[in-house]
């Protein structure tokens, strides 16, 4: 089987909002740039018409050891500091910094096509999950969890459709007991040790990638993966329903 890109985004810019810009959120912000080098290079009406940001906080000590942000810019807001870079490096505007929380409103009247969560907000997570039956345009939620040397990715359909492709909390119900981290990280060493280095990089290049072969290809045969560094193994989520039976779930 496999996942076909829906006519409707075909050479249309699309509107992406990512939640967080910390230590996977970051990256998934700098793929994006790159795909959107890529997209604009070849047909400019078929990338990227707005990708927001969405980030309360601002960078504190512990984030330089998960990200590239400077020491010179602690105390700025992630947000700002992130589309600042990337427009920057574009040499024009698509990228828009959202210094907040995102909040179901704020995500229903921004009409986006594309939801990417790059939290370990537990309640983030299912705040996106519960658009499904609020949405009212066909909209795509690209989900990365990381744990403390795993992580996964999916893509699915915001939908309350039988058919749709699977989501994260279909495939990962238990996921908000697994992985919630509410501690602060008080230093660098404390950072490290809630999380794996490179695991962030890791999976935001992987979820990006995904998105990258259905923009490009306009079909992906697989729509997530899980990452464990210790082990080395990445495995694919296959668009199977045999797949989808062994997490549990029932197309």
């Amino acid at each position: 089987m496999s996942f076909k890109l829906r006519s409707g985004w075909l050479g249309q810019p699309l509107r992406v909002a990512v939640l967080g810009c910390g230590g996977t959120g970051y990256y998934i912000g700098t793929n994006l740039f790159m795909l959107e080098r890529v997209l604009n290079s070849l047909y400019r009406e078929a990338s990227f018409k707005c990708i927001d940001l969405y980030d309360a906080k601002s960078i504190k000590t512990p984030n330089l050891s998960r990200t590239g942000y400077m020491p010179a810019e602690v105390g700025f807001p992630k947000s700002d500091i992130l589309a600042h870079r990337l427009n920057a490096a574009l040499g024009y505007t698509v990228f828009r910094s959202m210094p907040e929380n995102a909040t179901a409103e704020t995500l229903l009247k921004g009409e986006y096509d594309l939801v990417i969560t790059a939290t370990d907000s537990v309640e983030s997570r299912m705040m996106v999950a519960n658009l499904a039956a609020k949405v009212r345009r066909y909209t795509l939620w690209l989900d990365t969890g990381v744990d403390k040397a795993t992580a996964s990715t999916v893509l699915g359909e915001l939908s309350t459709d039988t058919k749709r492709l699977p989501v994260a909390t279909d495939l990962f119900p238990n996921l908000p007991e697994g992985e919630q981290h509410q501690e602060a990280s008080c230093d660098m060493q404390t950072s490290l040790a809630r999380q794996a280095f490179g695991i962030n990089q890791q999976i935001a290049g992987q979820a990006v990638n995904l998105l990258s072969q259905l923009v490009l290809d306009g079909e992906i045969e697989y729509h997530g993966s899980m990452l464990d560094l210790k082990s080395g193994f990445n495995t694919p989520i296959r668009v199977d329903r045999d797949t989808w039976a062994s997490f549990g779930y029932a197309a």
